[in-house]
């Protein structure tokens, strides 16, 4: 539509996604929340979760040669959700 047919309306962001990332090391024995960029350059790899307050992912990537198993994941995921959640209710709360 044009601006004479319809006024513009507000998008409405119901869930937010927010992007938590996890610095690798020592083959993911150890892992770190947001990195620092000195962090960033000696650390093995990145997990990198998207997702929102209801634990729907939108996004899963993970750079380096590290591979994490199955319960190194969902831990991942299981903090991530918590954080998504208090940083959203932050949010919301602004």
């Amino acid at each position: 539509h044009s601006l004479t047919e319809r006024n513009p309306q507000p998008i409405r962001i119901l869930h937010y996604p927010i992007m938590i990332s996890f610095a690798l090391f020592e083959n993911g024995e150890y892992m770190l929340i947001d990195a620092c960029e000195a962090e960033e350059k000696v650390m093995e790899g990145l997990f990198a979760i998207g997702m929102n307050q209801h634990k729907e992912l939108s996004t899963l990537a993970m750079f380096g040669e590290i591979c994490l198993t199955r319960d190194q994941i969902e831990n991942c995921i299981s903090l991530a959700h918590h954080l998504v959640r208090d940083i959203t209710t932050e949010m919301r709360s602004t």
